[in-house]
């Protein structure tokens, strides 16, 4: 999710203690204490979505900051507007299983989180190394679809599978990532809400948050590391080309992050400017929208080169009856 809390319409309290609370569409800003809808938000973890009998591929999305599994993949909380649903249904993927990433990046909650962007890069490598739904087969390649902070804990995640020799088989099959106005060198925002939450009685500033600060030492050392890894690895990076509303410390309409810090500019990275703000660039009101519509079209040609890739270095037998044995255990596990 982006860095806003745009969809938040609640209007100014404060409690008996004098803690403040901010949403962004409100003119007195609130902190959201709790979320009011977890099925909405999605679930933690890595969420089967789709599972075919031959998976070529590997889809696994992973929101940004504030955002959800399941909500920062959909325009509201209806699950037809949950678009990696959508993929299914067009021949292009009817071979890809699809999963989505959830983890606690909610920065306006009470409760006290020392996480940074290493331990939620941690936290992801981890869950596809015990998830045995990302095994079956073996050699599957996996391509990060990632929106925001996503997409740098994707990218710290590549870094440390190739650090650990304990997930050489993982980082091995980590092939594509495809980038949504995915701060690289950080976002003057970050800087903003770690100033409210300074002020703030009930919560405290999150290191997570720091991480995101324009040109940050976390940055720094990622971005660094990682263009010796780029050579391995197909990139897109789509970036916002309109403002969004972002009312904290009254800023007004802003570019939440601009072309440059969106951008890797590395010699094999392909770019894509998309007509949406930074909240939008990830959600779509229907299949026919333009944006959705380019960013299948990418990720379909993803699919056809890993594709033959994947069948080159698995039997289809082995493969076949691999994938059927997991997706029945699933099915059965999850009544889907």
């Amino acid at each position: 999710m982006a860095l806003t809390k745009a969809d938040d319409t609640q209007q100014h309290t404060q409690s008996s203690r004098g803690s403040s609370f901010f949403r962004l569409k409100s003119n007195n800003l609130k902190l959201k204490s709790k979320e009011t809808d977890e099925n909405a938000k999605g679930s933690l973890g890595l969420n089967l979505l789709y599972c075919p009998t031959n998976p070529v591929a590997d889809f696994v999305f992973v929101h940004g900051l504030g955002g959800g599994s399941r909500r920062t993949w959909s325009k509201s909380s209806n699950l037809e507007h949950f678009w990696p649903r959508w993929l299914p249904q067009a021949p292009d993927f009817k071979d890809v299983r699809i999963h989505s990433f959830g983890y606690n990046s909610d920065w306006a909650s009470m409760r006290q989180d020392m996480s940074n962007i290493s331990d939620f890069a941690l936290l992801l490598l981890n869950t596809l190394q015990y998830t045995d739904t990302i095994w079956h087969p073996s050699g599957v390649p996996i391509v990060f679809i990632v929106h925001s902070m996503g997409g740098l804990v994707a990218k710290k995640a590549c870094l440390l599978a190739q650090q650990d020799a304990a997930f050489q088989d993982l980082a091995s099959r980590f092939r594509t990532v495809v980038f949504l106005a995915t701060p690289h060198r950080g976002s003057d925002g970050a800087h903003v809400i770690n100033s409210v939450l300074r002020l703030s009685f009930a919560h405290a500033p999150r290191q997570y948050i720091e991480d995101l600060e324009r040109n940050s030492a976390t940055l720094q050392s990622i971005n660094e590391d990682f263009r010796h890894l780029a050579d391995k690895l197909e990139l897109y990076s789509f970036f916002e080309t309109m403002k969004t509303a972002f009312l904290i410390g009254g800023i007004g309409n802003v570019m939440i992050v601009d072309k440059s810090s969106a951008t890797l500019g590395y010699p094999r990275e392909r770019r894509f400017p998309i007509q949406a703000n930074h909240r939008g660039i990830c959600k779509f009101d229907e299949r026919t929208d333009p944006n959705y519509l380019l960013i299948k079209s990418v990720l379909a040609s993803i699919v056809r080169a890993r594709g033959e890739e994947s069948r080159c270095s698995v039997s289809p037998e082995t493969r076949c009856d691999r994938a059927n044995i997991v997706c029945k255990i699933h099915r059965t596990d999850t009544g889907t």
